[in-house]
């Protein structure tokens, strides 16, 4: 048993006060907790009173921590928690804390699964592999996750293909086409589309009339560029090697695997075999 002798005001932080009993300094408390547990000079106090004391002293740093950490964003209850882990509060203030933080709404993982995929799918464009992906990295509950993923129809997510692939085609008009179309599948696999969506926005846009007529209009663009690098890399294999055919085979490799078309890539070889 011990009795609170003075209850001290600490200058750095006004609502928190210093707690001394017998003369000896015991705890720092708040002033919620001050109120609700009635301290004040003269008041006795069991060993066990005081350990509870701690504890929801405890909860309340605890907690303020917690909602300091929220309003930078929205957190899952897993984020909180190691938020918390690292400073060092035990396992059972978390707990109390999280509780806490539900019971108010500050945290929700239903509704944190919801705002997400909203926010990829419709403002990020990702698909639905990626999203579902990142929410399960995030510790949040699997069986969740996999229902609310189910909510994204196909045709929102093949829209949101589609408007990456032609963004995406025009701005890389100049490069080959088969390295544009390359690139738009690589680039829409990343974001999380699955190939079947993906092969469905290649063939949309090769039966675009308007994209292909952009790419017809490029046409001596890539050619000409098809016979400068041609011609580049002509000059290095003759280096080594003077037999026509193998040139030709070694030119026609290399100016396929930068993405020009086999006609194209006929077109550049004749031009640079006539000069």
């Amino acid at each position: 048993m011990g009795v609170i002798t003075n209850i001290i005001q600490k200058k750095e932080n006004s609502e928190n006060y210093q707690i001394y009993i017998d003369n000896q300094f015991a705890i720092v408390c708040n002033i919620e907790i001050i109120k609700r547990m009635k301290l004040k000079v003269g008041k006795a106090f069991t060993l066990e009173e005081i350990v509870e004391l701690k504890h929801q002293d405890d909860v309340k740093k605890g907690y303020n921590k917690a909602l300091d950490y929220l309003t930078r964003k929205a957190r899952t209850s897993v984020e909180i928690e190691n938020h918390l882990k690292d400073r060092d509060f035990c396992v059972e203030v978390i707990k109390e804390v999280l509780e806490k933080l539900k019971y108010y709404q500050f945290i929700d993982d239903k509704k944190y699964i919801e705002a997400y995929i909203k926010d990829q799918c419709f403002y990020n464009l990702k698909g639905r592999k990626r999203i579902q992906q990142e929410l399960i990295d995030k510790q949040l509950d699997k069986e969740l996750v996999l229902e609310k993923i189910g909510g994204i129809s196909s045709t929102e997510e093949y829209e949101n293909a589609l408007k990456i692939a032609k963004k995406a085609f025009i701005q890389n008009i100049k490069k080959p086409l088969n390295q544009n179309k390359e690139k738009i599948a690589n680039k829409l696999y990343s974001k999380g589309y699955s190939w079947e969506i993906i092969h469905d926005v290649m063939n949309n846009l090769e039966g675009s009339s308007e994209l292909m007529e952009m790419v017809d209009e490029m046409e001596e663009n890539y050619l000409a560029n098809a016979i400068k690098e041609g011609k580049s890399y002509y000059e290095k294999y003759s280096k080594k090697a003077d037999n026509e055919y193998i040139l030709k085979s070694k030119v026609t490799a290399a100016l396929y695997k930068k993405g020009f078309d086999n006609s194209l890539i006929q077109k550049a070889i004749n031009e640079i075999l006539q000069k």
